[in-house]
């Protein structure tokens, strides 16, 4: 970190991966984000070095958008000013028209987009981004449960990253150098294209082993949960409390079938498998001998307290509503 307080290089940062609990590498930047998440890989931001956040589970945001305490940094001559709007919403009022002819010349990347859509003979529905007009837009999709395909530009050299949200679950997501690949991608996007054809079709595009597991019902991200949360207890051996938990609370089968995360080592149960989650009930492990403690949600008040792993399973089932069934797809929201 330089003495501004700007980054002074570019490295990817460990994070939680959003709504997935998947130990992943991400780098979050001034609105956009790198082209590849995947479980435990590297990821890299194609030369930007902003603002790079550290979170955990319940503090990821969706990839649209930053934390209204992240402030973008300004780096080198591809965006030259930022501006905070009535909104909170941050804002460049220029873009390098060296990188971004098409943008310049249109006014604003939704612009661009739209031109290209109509010089490419497709219908395309372009709608606001979550910085603004020139710099990010969202592609709408006639599929329900579809979110905009977002759309962001990199700063300091040309790329146009996209990322697709379902159900609280970040589908795909990718960056290309080719504006038209981002206009293929968003009418593929907009017309229900499974994961497997918009990977065949456009090759920039990539999913997580999560989003794979979204495509096949509740049941399969709720599995793969538990087993990436094993793993993870199991490759922190100096937080034995925290394994002995984990275990536990699989034996249980009311919490096996629920979406576990966790948040600072705290286990949560929820009972849907899209992010904003739908918190029934969180255990925190033993620290330092202390007892482990029964909480609604992650970092809330204690409920109660127990001695052993075991005995706060037991009090935590004891929290869920009657007749709570599986984690089902979707959001709290």
């Amino acid at each position: 970190m330089a003495a501004d307080g700007q980054p002074s290089d570019v490295t990817p940062v460990p994070a939680v991966d959003a709504c997935g609990g998947m130990l992943t590498l991400r780098t979050w930047s001034w609105g956009s984000v790198a082209s590849r998440v995947d479980h435990q890989g590297v990821v890299r931001d194609h030369g930007l070095a902003h603002h790079e956040v550290h979170a955990r589970e319940e503090d990821v945001f969706e990839c649209s958008q930053l934390h209204e305490d992240v402030i973008p940094w300004r780096n080198g001559p591809a965006v030259q000013s930022f501006e905070r709007q009535p909104s909170g919403q941050w804002q460049t009022s220029e873009v390098n028209s060296d990188l971004y002819p098409e943008l310049a010349a249109a006014g604003s990347l939704a612009a661009a987009l739209e031109q290209l859509a109509a010089d490419l003979g497709v219908d395309l529905v372009v709608v606001p981004g979550g910085w603004g007009a020139l710099v990010s837009a969202g592609i709408a999709a006639s599929v329900p449960e579809r979110k905009p395909l977002s759309v962001h530009i990199g700063a300091e050299s040309r790329w146009f990253g996209v990322s697709g949200w379902s159900q609280g679950v970040e589908l795909i997501t990718g960056s290309t150098p080719d504006l038209a690949d981002v206009v293929r991608a968003g009418v593929a996007w907009g017309q229900g294209r499974s994961l497997r054809e918009l990977r065949a079709e456009l090759p920039f595009l990539h999913s997580s082993e999560r989003a794979e597991a979204h495509d096949r019902g509740p049941a399969a991200v709720v599995e793969l949960q538990w087993r990436l949360m094993r793993e993870q207890a199991a490759e922190a051996p100096d937080f034995p409390e925290f394994g002995a938990l984990v275990e536990a609370a699989h034996v249980e089968r009311r919490l096996r079938e629920l979406y576990v995360f966790s948040s600072h080592w705290t286990l949560g149960f929820s009972s849907c498998t899209g992010f904003p989650f739908e918190n029934e009930v969180a255990i925190a492990p033993s620290y330092g001998g202390g007892p482990y403690r029964v909480l609604k949600h992650p970092h809330a008040d204690v409920i109660s307290e127990a001695a052993t792993a075991e005995e706060a399973v037991a009090l935590a089932v004891t929290r869920l509503p009657a007749g709570l069934g599986p984690a089902v797809t979707g959001t709290a929201k």
